[in-house]
């Protein structure tokens, strides 16, 4: 699973825990070189059992850099909500429901007429059901 380089000596060195781990949270910083370290890990680990965290503003300009930025600005139990809060990691072409709430609620009210469907043929039934073709 995991490439034995040196430069991630210390994942193969936990692979026997990390195996095991079915969700795995990186928190990495949020600058350039710690979103391609998240990548290179979520790429070794599994992007499918990874989550990432969404570092948050510590002012009206700034995000926080790291864990250790949201402690000196926001303080431990921010930090807790930012780990509990983290999301899976994307992977392209994986989407979430929520990206398609609002045609779901078209189809459900009913409120687009274009997308209703073919007619079951009883009135009754339409109002319930209607066939997609």
């Amino acid at each position: 699973m995991l490439s034995q380089d040196t430069k991630f000596q210390y994942l193969w060195n936990c692979n026997e825990y990390l195996e095991k781990a079915s969700r795995i949270i990186l928190a990495t910083d949020s600058d350039d070189s710690g979103q391609a370290v998240a990548e290179e890990l979520a790429r070794r680990l599994g992007k499918e059992r990874c989550w990432r965290v969404e570092w948050p503003k510590k002012n009206d300009a700034e995000l926080c850099k790291d864990a250790n930025e949201v402690l000196m600005y926001l303080g431990p139990d921010s930090l807790r909500k930012v780990v509990e809060n983290a999301e899976l990691y994307p992977i392209k072409g994986l989407f979430k429901f929520k990206d398609f709430v609002h045609e779901i609620d078209e189809y459900y009210y009913q409120s687009n007429r274009e997308h209703l469907g073919v007619s079951t043929g009883w009135r009754a039934l339409d109002g319930l059901y209607n066939v997609r073709i």
